[in-house]
């Protein structure tokens, strides 16, 4: 094998999860754009029932089931405040005129069920919030706990689930939440430090 063909064959486009540094924009949208969001819920959430009802070894605890709940709770709201930033971002990239770009934004509103009005508004207090309570070492050791107890399923179990769909909403969630983590220091971070030198001036 040549090195011209050796190039062609032995290369892959980048991964969602390589992004999540330079470009988290770029990974949410990857996300977003490959699934149903709705579906990607009721797949999270069946993977979350099993995890608690199936009384798995990683979850046999009360405080270790407590911790993926009071998790899961905030993680609702993170995933609808990501799907808000990615509406926006489309809506600014593509802008509209009209009666079709009221639809449109309301259209980007449709899969939105527990965040208020104010948090929809303004979708990064939701990342502050999350990332003020957990941090990321907390988040990716709980998804690595969370991911062994979805494929870990025995015939047995109440909660029944295809190892592959948990293995792939496991990458499409921790893509989202990389990508969150990133954008959030990146971007967040800088707006609360300019907004506090702002009202220092004052």
């Amino acid at each position: 094998m040549n090195s011209v063909v050796a190039a062609e064959v032995l290369n892959k486009p980048p991964l969602c999860i390589e992004l999540v540094e330079t470009d988290p924009l770029r990974a949410i949208a990857r996300v977003f754009d490959s699934i149903d969001f709705d579906c990607f819920r009721l797949n999270l959430n069946r993977w979350f029932h099993a995890a608690i009802e199936n009384q798995n070894h990683v979850y046999e605890e009360h405080c270790h089931r407590q911790g993926l709940q009071t998790l899961f709770v905030d993680l609702e709201l993170l995933l609808e405040a990501l799907y808000v930033i990615h509406r926006n971002e489309l809506l600014s990239s593509h802008p509209l005129d009209g009666k079709k770009d009221v639809k449109e934004q309301s259209a980007g509103l449709d899969k939105v069920y527990f965040l208020t009005q104010d948090q929809a508004y303004n979708p990064y207090e939701v990342l502050h919030s999350l990332f003020s309570k957990f941090s990321m070492i907390y988040i990716r050791r709980e998804l690595n706990d969370w991911l062994q107890a979805g494929i870990d399923i025995d015939e047995s179990d109440k909660v029944q689930l295809k190892a592959i769909r948990v293995l792939l909403t496991y990458n499409d969630l921790e893509c989202l939440l990389e990508a969150a983590y990133h954008y959030y220091k990146r971007t967040v971070k800088g707006y609360r430090k300019m907004e506090a030198n702002n009202m220092a001036m004052l």
